[in-house]
């Protein structure tokens, strides 16, 4: 029996200038974004991986995002922000064509949800959606201990990156990391 998601709500519409996203669509974004497979989404649901993998398909189409990526980085956005009520594409340039590396990871376990070019980059080869910030950089545990201060006490970090919590529409809370370090090494 598929568990109940967090992110479930019968209330919940996504409107914007040109954008509506149905509740299920709304569930399979929400799972997308804290980096869920296909399989995952799935069980989470009760449907059919293909049924997930039809509405991705439509999620990518409709958001116009190039990849499941940048569908995550959608996802995470709006966690963060709220409700769509800029245009999409105005956000995306906010965010991805941003000079300074910025990467948002949710939870207590810190897993980015979302990066833009600028921190991929910085981060080299590592891949980075949905995984822990301790498993892609295991030699920083300087930053992963200012991760757990900013996460447990809500409050701005600054130590060798700067560190904002935030906490998305749904409640759930996140980091906004902004760094300027090479991360390739």
């Amino acid at each position: 029996m598929p568990r109940r998601s967090v992110h479930e709500s019968s209330d919940v519409r996504e409107r914007g200038p040109s954008l509506t996203l149905t509740e299920r669509q709304l569930l399979i974004l929400g799972h997308v974004g804290d980096g869920l497979s296909n399989k995952a989404i799935a069980y989470e649901l009760g449907i059919s991986e293909q049924a997930v993998k039809e509405h991705v398909s439509a999620l990518l189409k409709r958001m116009g995002a190039r990849n499941r990526a940048a569908l995550g980085a959608a996802a995470a956005t709006r966690r963060f922000v709220g409700a769509f009520t800029v245009d999409p594409s105005w956000l995306r340039y906010l965010f991805r064509h941003a000079p300074l590396p910025i990467a948002i990871v949710a939870g207590p376990d810190h897993r980015f949800v979302a990066f833009n070019r600028a921190y991929e980059r910085a981060a080299g080869a590592r891949t980075l959606l949905g995984r822990r910030y301790d498993e892609v950089f295991a030699n920083d545990a300087l930053v992963r201990g200012l991760l757990d201060r900013a996460h447990s006490t809500g409050q701005r970090v600054l130590g060798p990156t700067l560190l904002q919590p935030a906490r998305g529409s749904d409640g759930a809370t996140g980091v906004v990391i902004f760094d300027t370090r090479d991360l390739r090494s």
